[in-house]
């Protein structure tokens, strides 16, 4: 069923100017890392997603740990990308509110088509905007099956799909990326599996699962290295007795049929509860990484060091509005990325906001 939803109208010069009004002076750029407020997301806050594309960046809803059954649909809000002025909100129609529900990622394709994870039901969206108008329409383009855990070790296995989890948790998409020829990858939180949906969107199949990934945070952010031939995976929080609690960056290559031997890691956080989350190659191929634990942002170089972490606990206390639970990261086109304020476990509507920080960096071309 299609679903028509109109954003406010603004006029397109309007986006257009405001686009061209960037924020720290060209002429004496700031530190990198030198983080500011681009904007403030209202009700139902918690923002998680994020987007640019044309002038206008769009942000998406979520929820907090607590849970957000029984409440009203996720949004999703449109700013002026050079401003930050709010420009109109888009109703998220078809959720399950008697659920725990919120949008995650939002990722446009090479279409221009932007696309959402909605986690309950689990699915993504396809939704249309045009250029300027902000008119919206709604389609759901893929499904998420819910995944029961593997009988133990041992034991028959099933003739269904299942995951490779200890405790059966419910699916939970989480992130979506399209490779260069249309499939969509899409993480699931807690089932230690990524699925894959075919050119033109349908039924996710499973792509690829490990127990490696299982955990209450598992695969989360996803990323295509510039090569176009691997996915980057951020493992939030490790079950592994070896590394409990620590954050891992996993690659896979990007073939039809991964095996347990092409999971490979390329970095790993030193300290518990990093909680790498949202991840996005820049121009330089620089991997920027939204840590959600420690309330910073990890700078990665391709040989899987980390060139730059930041801001300290000190310097973050001291921001107008502090990283709290930083999820996604999308580059403005002036040198920053804008992160969104996820606020998670806080919920702290004060930090409900998107923040902007200096890398002097831009999208990696063709993104």
């Amino acid at each position: 069923m299609v679903i028509v939803r109109r954003f406010r109208t603004v006029a397109l010069a309007a986006v257009v100017l405001s686009a061209a009004v960037t924020g720290p002076a060209a002429s004496q750029p700031p530190a990198i890392g030198h983080t500011d407020v681009f904007a403030r997301v209202p009700d139902p806050g918690m923002p998680e997603g994020i987007a640019v594309r044309d002038g206008v960046v769009l942000v998406s809803t979520h929820n907090s740990v607590s849970g957000n059954a029984n409440q009203g649909p996720s949004k999703i809000f449109a700013y002026a990308a050079g401003s930050g002025e709010r420009i109109g909100e888009l109703t998220i129609q078809g959720q399950k509110l008697d659920r725990t529900h919120g949008v995650l990622a939002l990722t446009f394709d090479a279409g221009r088509h932007l696309y959402a994870v909605d986690q309950n039901p689990g699915r993504v969206l396809r939704i249309d905007v045009p250029h300027g108008v902000l008119n919206a329409v709604q389609t759901t383009y893929a499904t998420i099956a819910e995944l029961p855990s593997c009988p133990p070790g041992g034991a028959p296995p099933t003739a269904q799909p299942c995951s490779p989890t200890l405790v059966d948790m419910p699916t939970w998409a989480n992130y979506v990326v399209f490779d260069r020829s249309g499939y969509g990858y899409v993480s699931d939180l807690q089932s230690a599996t990524i699925w894959r949906v075919p050119p033109g969107g349908g039924t996710a199949r499973v792509w690829f699962q490990d127990a490696r990934l299982d955990s209450y945070f598992g695969p989360n952010g996803l990323a295509i290295d510039p090569s176009g031939t691997k996915l980057y995976v951020a493992m939030t929080a490790s079950f592994q007795p070896t590394s409990p609690g620590l954050g891992i960056i996993y690659t896979l290559p990007l073939v039809s049929s991964p095996r347990a031997a092409d999971l490979h890691t390329f970095f790993t956080y030193p300290e518990p509860g990093a909680g790498p989350d949202g991840l996005a190659f820049g121009a330089s191929r620089k991997l920027y990484v939204a840590l959600a634990g420690t309330n910073q942002i990890s700078v990665l170089d391709s040989n899987g060091t980390e060139a730059l972490r930041f801001p300290d606990a000190a310097a973050n206390a001291m921001q107008e509005i502090p990283y709290d639970a930083p999820a996604s990261i999308a580059f403005d086109g002036a040198g920053s990325i804008l992160v969104t304020n996820h606020s998670f476990f806080t919920a702290d509507r004060n930090h409900w906001a998107v923040l902007r920080a200096y890398v002097n960096d831009t999208e990696l071309p063709g993104r």
